[in-house]
């Protein structure tokens, strides 16, 4: 994982391998506020904050993101299983989210310079803070455009 890692062109989020460990044999993704004056000043210590930035800096979040090589064959029946703990600290502002992805176009996506998003994606868990007794799943196949 680069170091800061800009979130696919998102400004107000960007990746580290530093929030990213292994304890105990469970993951450990770890997500800080900086508030920065523009979107080029480095991600720290001295910028972090528990506390919303004040009027005339920027927010942005460092987290981490774990991605993997090809691990299955898509064309084929597969199962997957994933046993996640999410401590939540009763703060609003989280966001976890445990989705599947394919890193290649879509076969009807490949030749259609307009197509709003030529991959396809599998939510399997999004949860919100501010509704905490509940998640949402969803399922992601698209290519459209309007000519």
């Amino acid at each position: 994982l680069q170091q800061n890692k800009d979130n696919y062109g998102k400004e107000h989020l960007a990746y580290s391998a530093n929030n990213v460990a292994v304890t105990n044999g469970a993951l450990q993704i770890t997500t800080r506020r900086h508030c920065v004056s523009s979107v080029a000043e480095p991600l720290g210590d001295s910028n972090a904050s528990q506390e919303p930035c004040p009027s005339g800096k920027m927010t942005r979040y460092q987290s981490g993101r774990v991605e993997s090589g090809r691990v299955l064959d898509g064309h084929k029946p597969f199962r997957v299983e994933v046993r996640a703990k999410i401590n939540w600290n009763g703060e609003n502002g989280t966001r976890p989210a445990i989705w599947l992805r394919n890193s290649v176009t879509l076969a009807n996506c490949s030749n259609n310079k307009q197509a709003n998003d030529p991959y396809g994606e599998l939510d399997m868990l999004e949860w919100y803070s501010w509704t905490p007794t509940y998640t949402w799943s969803t399922t992601h196949i698209r290519c459209y455009h309007s000519p």
